[in-house]
Protein backbone atom coordinates (compact mmCIF):
# COMPACT_ATOMS: atom_id res chain seq x y z
CA UNK A 1 0.00 0.00 0.00
CA UNK A 2 1.42 3.25 -1.13
CA UNK A 3 1.64 5.76 1.28
CA UNK A 4 1.48 10.20 0.59
CA UNK A 5 4.29 11.20 1.94
CA UNK A 6 3.09 14.67 1.12
CA UNK A 7 0.45 14.05 3.61
CA UNK A 8 3.67 13.90 6.24
CA UNK A 9 5.07 16.94 5.67
CA UNK A 10 3.98 20.10 7.43
CA UNK A 11 2.51 22.84 4.87
CA UNK A 12 5.43 24.96 5.90
CA UNK A 13 8.11 22.85 3.89
CA UNK A 14 6.29 21.74 0.53
CA UNK A 15 6.65 25.87 0.25
CA UNK A 16 9.38 26.88 -1.51
CA UNK A 17 9.76 30.33 -2.86
CA UNK A 18 11.79 31.07 -5.49
CA UNK A 19 15.01 33.34 -4.62
CA UNK A 20 16.16 35.36 -7.21
CA UNK A 21 19.97 35.19 -7.68
CA UNK A 22 22.06 37.61 -5.60
CA UNK A 23 23.81 39.98 -7.22
CA UNK A 24 27.76 39.45 -6.51
CA UNK A 25 29.45 41.87 -3.98
CA UNK A 26 32.37 44.03 -5.12
CA UNK A 27 34.37 46.80 -3.39
CA UNK A 28 32.43 49.93 -3.60
CA UNK A 29 28.89 48.77 -3.09
CA UNK A 30 26.99 49.45 -0.56
CA UNK A 31 27.67 46.69 2.01
CA UNK A 32 24.79 47.19 4.92
CA UNK A 33 22.31 46.59 1.62
CA UNK A 34 24.50 43.88 0.55
CA UNK A 35 24.39 42.32 4.05
CA UNK A 36 20.63 42.39 4.26
CA UNK A 37 20.25 40.77 0.92
CA UNK A 38 22.78 37.67 1.50
CA UNK A 39 21.56 36.79 5.41
CA UNK A 40 18.33 36.70 3.45
CA UNK A 41 19.10 34.33 0.97
CA UNK A 42 21.70 32.65 3.04
CA UNK A 43 19.06 32.56 6.30
CA UNK A 44 18.52 27.98 5.98
CA UNK A 45 22.36 27.80 5.32
CA UNK A 46 23.95 25.19 8.56
CA UNK A 47 25.92 27.82 10.23
CA UNK A 48 29.15 25.52 9.76
CA UNK A 49 28.86 25.90 5.70
CA UNK A 50 28.17 29.72 5.66
CA UNK A 51 31.43 30.46 4.13
CA UNK A 52 31.42 28.04 1.70
CA UNK A 53 28.21 29.41 0.36
CA UNK A 54 29.27 33.19 1.11
CA UNK A 55 32.28 33.01 -0.87
CA UNK A 56 30.64 32.72 -4.30
CA UNK A 57 28.58 35.43 -3.15
CA UNK A 58 31.66 37.74 -3.54
CA UNK A 59 33.22 39.23 -6.77
CA UNK A 60 37.07 37.84 -7.31
CA UNK A 61 38.27 41.03 -5.81
CA UNK A 62 36.25 40.70 -2.82
CA UNK A 63 36.76 37.12 -2.04
CA UNK A 64 40.65 37.72 -2.35
CA UNK A 65 40.22 40.59 -0.13
CA UNK A 66 38.57 38.39 2.05
CA UNK A 67 40.55 35.33 2.11
CA UNK A 68 43.33 37.66 3.14
CA UNK A 69 42.30 38.46 6.28
CA UNK A 70 43.27 34.91 6.94
CA UNK A 71 39.59 34.36 8.59
CA UNK A 72 38.79 30.21 8.15
CA UNK A 73 36.14 29.71 5.40
CA UNK A 74 34.72 27.15 7.80
CA UNK A 75 34.23 29.94 10.61
CA UNK A 76 30.64 30.72 11.85
CA UNK A 77 28.36 33.92 11.20
CA UNK A 78 29.67 35.49 14.40
CA UNK A 79 33.22 35.69 13.04
CA UNK A 80 32.51 35.90 9.19
CA UNK A 81 30.00 38.76 8.88
CA UNK A 82 32.43 40.93 11.81
CA UNK A 83 34.86 39.99 9.43
CA UNK A 84 33.20 41.66 6.02
CA UNK A 85 31.69 44.67 7.76
CA UNK A 86 35.26 45.62 9.00
CA UNK A 87 36.43 44.65 5.67
CA UNK A 88 33.97 46.34 3.39
CA UNK A 89 31.48 49.04 5.55
CA UNK A 90 32.29 52.07 4.00
CA UNK A 91 31.89 54.21 7.54
CA UNK A 92 34.66 56.34 6.63
CA UNK A 93 32.03 57.77 4.40
CA UNK A 94 29.81 59.38 7.10
CA UNK A 95 31.18 63.02 7.24
CA UNK A 96 30.29 63.41 3.34
CA UNK A 97 26.57 61.86 4.23
CA UNK A 98 26.74 63.90 7.31
CA UNK A 99 27.57 67.24 5.17
CA UNK A 100 24.57 66.69 2.79
CA UNK A 101 22.18 66.14 5.43
CA UNK A 102 22.60 69.76 6.82
CA UNK A 103 23.07 71.24 3.48
CA UNK A 104 19.89 69.59 2.16
CA UNK A 105 17.05 72.35 2.02
CA UNK A 106 13.80 72.54 0.47
CA UNK A 107 13.58 73.97 -3.22
CA UNK A 108 10.98 76.27 -4.22
CA UNK A 109 8.98 73.90 -6.38
CA UNK A 110 9.49 71.23 -3.93
CA UNK A 111 6.69 69.26 -2.34
CA UNK A 112 7.00 68.91 1.83
CA UNK A 113 6.87 64.86 0.99
CA UNK A 114 9.26 64.95 -1.84
CA UNK A 115 11.75 66.85 0.54
CA UNK A 116 10.77 64.88 4.16
CA UNK A 117 12.06 61.74 2.18
CA UNK A 118 15.44 63.52 0.70
CA UNK A 119 17.04 62.93 4.01
CA UNK A 120 16.28 59.53 5.12
CA UNK A 121 18.88 57.79 3.45
CA UNK A 122 21.83 60.59 4.13
CA UNK A 123 21.00 60.06 7.48
CA UNK A 124 21.18 56.34 7.64
CA UNK A 125 24.66 56.72 6.14
CA UNK A 126 25.51 59.62 8.42
CA UNK A 127 24.58 58.06 11.54
CA UNK A 128 25.64 54.71 10.74
CA UNK A 129 25.84 52.89 14.26
CA UNK A 130 22.72 55.32 15.80
CA UNK A 131 19.72 53.84 16.41
CA UNK A 132 16.23 54.64 14.15
CA UNK A 133 15.34 56.85 17.37
CA UNK A 134 18.28 58.92 17.23
CA UNK A 135 17.99 58.97 13.56
CA UNK A 136 14.59 60.44 13.17
CA UNK A 137 15.53 62.98 16.00
CA UNK A 138 18.25 64.60 13.75
CA UNK A 139 16.46 64.54 10.31
CA UNK A 140 12.97 66.08 12.20
CA UNK A 141 15.60 69.08 13.24
CA UNK A 142 16.83 68.94 9.61
CA UNK A 143 13.50 68.95 8.10
CA UNK A 144 12.11 71.85 10.52
CA UNK A 145 14.84 73.90 9.90
CA UNK A 146 15.12 73.54 5.80
CA UNK A 147 11.65 73.91 5.17
CA UNK A 148 11.52 76.92 2.74
CA UNK A 149 8.25 78.63 3.64
CA UNK A 150 8.58 81.44 6.03
CA UNK A 151 5.13 80.83 7.72
CA UNK A 152 5.62 77.10 8.42
CA UNK A 153 9.31 77.45 9.78
CA UNK A 154 7.65 80.35 11.94
CA UNK A 155 4.63 77.44 12.97
CA UNK A 156 7.50 75.13 13.66
CA UNK A 157 9.39 77.71 15.98
CA UNK A 158 6.70 78.71 18.37
CA UNK A 159 5.37 75.08 18.31
CA UNK A 160 7.88 72.68 17.61
CA UNK A 161 6.79 69.31 16.56
CA UNK A 162 7.86 65.89 18.58
CA UNK A 163 8.33 63.86 15.45
CA UNK A 164 8.67 63.91 11.80
CA UNK A 165 5.18 62.42 10.95
CA UNK A 166 3.60 65.51 13.14
CA UNK A 167 5.57 68.02 11.22
CA UNK A 168 4.75 66.37 7.95
CA UNK A 169 1.24 66.39 8.52
CA UNK A 170 1.26 70.25 9.96
CA UNK A 171 3.19 71.01 7.19
CA UNK A 172 1.23 69.31 4.52
CA UNK A 173 -1.89 71.80 5.63
CA UNK A 174 0.20 74.79 5.01
CA UNK A 175 1.01 73.49 1.92
CA UNK A 176 -2.51 72.79 0.80
CA UNK A 177 -3.67 76.14 2.70
CA UNK A 178 -0.85 78.22 0.47
CA UNK A 179 -2.18 76.34 -2.80
CA UNK A 180 -6.03 77.56 -2.03
CA UNK A 181 -4.83 80.83 -1.49
CA UNK A 182 -3.09 80.84 -4.60
CA UNK A 183 -5.76 79.23 -7.20
CA UNK A 184 -8.19 82.29 -5.24
CA UNK A 185 -6.18 84.45 -6.25
CA UNK A 186 -5.81 83.73 -9.71
CA UNK A 187 -9.85 83.27 -10.04
CA UNK A 188 -10.09 86.60 -8.63
CA UNK A 189 -7.39 88.31 -10.78
CA UNK A 190 -8.98 87.04 -14.08
CA UNK A 191 -12.01 88.13 -12.84
CA UNK A 192 -10.95 91.80 -11.98
CA UNK A 193 -8.99 91.70 -15.05
CA UNK A 194 -11.63 92.72 -17.97
CA UNK A 195 -13.04 95.33 -15.91
CA UNK A 196 -10.01 97.19 -15.18
CA UNK A 197 -8.19 96.61 -18.27
CA UNK A 198 -11.32 97.61 -20.15
CA UNK A 199 -11.04 100.37 -22.77
CA UNK A 200 -12.12 103.57 -21.08
CA UNK A 201 -13.39 106.59 -23.00
CA UNK A 202 -11.28 109.44 -23.02
CA UNK A 203 -12.44 112.54 -21.17
CA UNK A 204 -10.16 114.93 -22.62
CA UNK A 205 -12.74 116.92 -25.11
CA UNK A 206 -13.06 116.34 -28.61
CA UNK A 207 -12.33 120.23 -30.80
CA UNK A 208 -14.39 120.59 -33.40
CA UNK A 209 -13.98 123.44 -36.05
CA UNK A 210 -16.75 125.31 -37.67
CA UNK A 211 -16.28 124.63 -40.97
CA UNK A 212 -15.50 128.17 -43.79
CA UNK A 213 -17.35 131.62 -42.38
CA UNK A 214 -17.54 134.43 -44.61
CA UNK A 215 -16.87 137.21 -42.27
CA UNK A 216 -13.33 134.96 -41.26
CA UNK A 217 -10.22 136.78 -42.20
CA UNK A 218 -8.37 133.46 -42.55
CA UNK A 219 -11.05 131.84 -44.40
CA UNK A 220 -10.97 134.69 -46.80
CA UNK A 221 -7.05 133.97 -47.05
CA UNK A 222 -6.63 130.82 -47.36
CA UNK A 223 -10.20 129.43 -48.60
CA UNK A 224 -11.64 125.86 -48.43
CA UNK A 225 -7.81 125.30 -47.06
CA UNK A 226 -8.46 127.54 -43.63
CA UNK A 227 -7.39 125.57 -40.14
CA UNK A 228 -7.64 127.16 -36.54
CA UNK A 229 -6.33 130.26 -36.13
CA UNK A 230 -2.67 129.44 -35.48
CA UNK A 231 -1.91 126.63 -37.99
CA UNK A 232 -2.17 127.70 -41.08
CA UNK A 233 1.15 127.87 -43.08
CA UNK A 234 2.73 130.76 -44.00
CA UNK A 235 1.75 132.03 -47.34
CA UNK A 236 3.69 131.38 -50.65
CA UNK A 237 3.31 134.07 -52.86
CA UNK A 238 4.08 134.01 -56.45
CA UNK A 239 5.55 136.41 -58.70
CA UNK A 240 2.12 137.67 -59.92
CA UNK A 241 0.31 137.79 -56.44
CA UNK A 242 3.14 139.40 -55.32
CA UNK A 243 3.02 141.89 -57.79
CA UNK A 244 -0.59 142.59 -57.14
CA UNK A 245 0.56 143.04 -53.41
CA UNK A 246 2.77 145.80 -54.35
CA UNK A 247 0.69 147.25 -56.84
CA UNK A 248 -2.66 147.63 -54.64
CA UNK A 249 -1.89 150.73 -52.51
CA UNK A 250 -1.36 153.11 -55.61
CA UNK A 251 -4.21 151.61 -57.72
CA UNK A 252 -7.07 154.35 -57.03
Amino acid sequence: MDINTNQTKPRSALFCPAVPTLKAFSPGDDFALWAIRAKTHLQDTPPEHLGQYLLPLLDDDSARQFLATGVPILSGPDIIWPALEELFAQYELAPAFLENVLDRRQHLAESVDKYAACPRVPATKAYPKASKDIRDEHILERFTMGISDPKTKEDFLLNMPTSLQSALLRARKLEACREALRQLSNETFAAIQPAVFKQQPSRTPSLSYPGPQPYCRYCRKFGSRAQHRGHNPAMQYTSESRYRAMSLPFAS
